[in-house]
């Protein structure tokens, strides 16, 4: 938010507009993305991330273990994942995308 507040002040404007939007969007892993950095390396385990490289890549998920199952049931609780096995926030799948060579399993 603080971004885009800071756009939409560089511009000498009170309406947030969809280019505004954007532009704090491509903006925002150079200024912060400890968040999402955070949750991947702490929160994720090795098949949760392997599943959300399957999403990237989009291959099937293959549900062949208990601990698959559970991986996938979390990120779908946490509401990382919608129940038809998509990555739910917009903003973390770019994320994934733009990082995913430096974060591969």
């Amino acid at each position: 938010c603080s971004i885009i507040l800071d756009i939409a002040n560089q511009q000498k404007t009170k309406y947030i507009t969809d280019k505004i939007f954007q532009e704090a969007e491509n903006k925002i892993f150079d200024i912060n993305d400890t968040p999402m950095t955070m949750f991947y390396r702490e929160y994720c385990n090795n098949i949760q991330r392997e599943i959300l490289e399957n999403i990237l890549s989009q291959q099937e998920i293959i549900i062949d273990s208990k601990e698959k199952k559970l991986g996938l049931l979390k990120l779908i609780d946490y509401g990382f994942l919608t129940k038809d096995k998509q990555i739910r926030v917009p903003l973390f799948k770019k994320w994934l995308m733009e990082k995913r060579e430096m974060i591969k399993i």
